[in-house]
């Protein structure tokens, strides 16, 4: 049994909107957004800004899955500035003039990973957007395809290899855009439980899964349980050592940083969203806190003295004191 302490979030926070307004159906080749509400429990939500990550200490990259856009945002005195927006516009990735216009024309962003000065983008499809950044500016690079048959969330990046966890099948699928290759990583997580976040430290590969029962979760009264699972992969095959369950909660993101790893989630009992802090001791999980913060939050990340989530809930960036976050 973990024990954890469960407190309120510092009141030195900085927060900022994005608002888009997305039609629910198509009109002439523009951007729409068919799935409407998604519920977890009798809560519902729509798919607004998905993840949020660190370019450099004062530049940062939004995501919203919705609008089909990236977000390239300067975060100075205390005040966020949008600098640059590109349009994940896909038709061109088709020759095919019937595909060209349905709605796979657009990519809508679900998790975000970066190497270097390059954004991957995974979807809740087969399909991964690339991304550039040069100057100051998102320049769209391409869209892969990762298999057939397959859907991912969790993306994270590891050296030269970006993995991407599926929805499916409970494994990870290892891309590597120099030399190109696509390799499978069996984790024995379990046919129909989702890999939503992963994430590393030392040799230990760390999952954030879940899994529906009950209606769908397009329909009030969804339940969706989480587990956080903790592998030694020495040898590229992951050996699971330990799970932690999170009872009627929904994963989605995972940073790990400074010897802790901060995991966001939404709980269908207590009706709100948390940022749950994790650490690895003696090949085990341990739950340090569990804390209170805005209503379905998604992507997360650190750097230096602030962590910065996302929030479905609220079409938001939330920028929190790190510090203050780790006070006993």
């Amino acid at each position: 049994m973990n024990s954890f302490q469960e407190e309120s979030i510092a009141n030195n926070i900085e927060s900022f909107i994005i608002e888009e307004k997305v039609p629910s159906e198509k009109i002439n080749n523009n951007v729409f957004w068919k799935l409407g509400e998604f519920y977890l429990k009798d809560q519902k939500r729509t798919a607004t800004i998905t993840d949020v990550k660190f370019i450099s200490e004062n530049t940062l990259v939004a995501a919203h899955r919705a609008a089909a856009k990236l977000y390239l945002i300067e975060y100075n005195n205390n005040k966020f500035t949008i600098i640059d927006t590109l349009l994940l516009d896909t038709a061109k990735e088709s020759w095919d003039p019937i595909k060209r216009y349905s709605n796979r024309r657009f990519f809508h962003p679900d998790l975000i990973t970066l190497q270097g000065n390059t954004i991957y983008i995974s979807e809740y499809t087969n399909r991964c957007c690339i991304v550039d950044i040069v100057k100051n500016k998102l320049v769209y690079k391409k869209v892969v395809n990762l298999g057939r048959k397959v859907s991912f969330h969790g993306c994270y990046s590891d050296g030269n290899d970006i993995m991407f966890g599926c929805v499916k099948t409970g494994n990870i699928t290892v891309y590597n855009e120099k030399p190109k290759t696509i390799k499978t990583l069996r984790t024995e997580t379990g046919i129909g439980k989702r890999i939503k976040t992963i994430g590393k430290e030392d040799n230990y590969i760390i999952l954030g899964v879940d899994q529906q029962s009950g209606p769908s979760i397009k329909n009030p009264g969804a339940i969706i349980n989480t587990w956080i699972n903790l592998y030694d992969n020495q040898n590229e095959k992951p050996i699971l050592l330990d799970s932690l369950a999170i009872p009627i909660t929904q994963i989605d993101g995972h940073k790990f940083y400074q010897g802790s790893h901060f995991f966001t989630m939404h709980d269908g009992t207590d009706k709100t969203g948390y940022i749950c802090i994790i650490k690895i001791n003696n090949q085990k999980l341990n739950l340090i806190k569990k804390i209170p913060c805005n209503h379905f939050p998604h992507g997360i990340d650190a750097l230096n003295d602030k962590l910065i989530y996302s929030s479905y809930a609220t079409s938001s960036i939330i920028m929190h004191d790190l510090q203050e976050l780790l006070k006993d």
